[in-house]
């Protein structure tokens, strides 16, 4: 099925929006999103326990979110790559039709600070003849 995504995020006192037309598939009790950023491919599957966030390309990275667990973010760029820890505070995807909302906000710990994330995603699943 075809989507609209949008995912705003806040960290640092800004926020910023990105927009993009994607696909939707559903899997056991998720959903399976997929869309283009900047040349690469992005996939994000929601679920009532977790959220796992991948991109495949020039940039290249994996991360999962599960509320009050500590995690990898895993990333790798032509010139090398890294682990950070990751800590989700919280979780928390809605999946109905024709609309799929989450929201998600963790730490991510550098080797200089810790930088807080939250992320609203909406997701609006249109059919083939719209």
């Amino acid at each position: 099925m075809k989507a609209n995504i949008e995912i705003e995020t806040q960290t640092c006192g800004k926020t910023t929006r990105f927009r993009a037309s994607g696909s939707v598939e559903r899997r056991d009790g998720g959903v399976l999103v997929s869309y283009p950023i900047e040349g690469d491919l992005s996939t994000l599957e929601l679920y009532p326990s977790c959220a796992v966030l991948q991109r495949r390309g020039e940039v290249r990275f994996d991360a999962t979110f599960r509320e009050n667990e500590g995690t990898l973010f895993r990333m790798s760029l032509r010139d090398g790559a890294a682990e950070l820890p990751i800590l989700t505070k919280h979780y928390k995807s809605f999946i109905s039709d024709p609309e799929i909302f989450c929201r998600l906000s963790y730490d991510l710990q550098t080797d200089k600070m810790l930088q807080r994330f939250s992320l609203r995603i909406r997701i609006k699943v249109f059919s083939e003849e719209q």
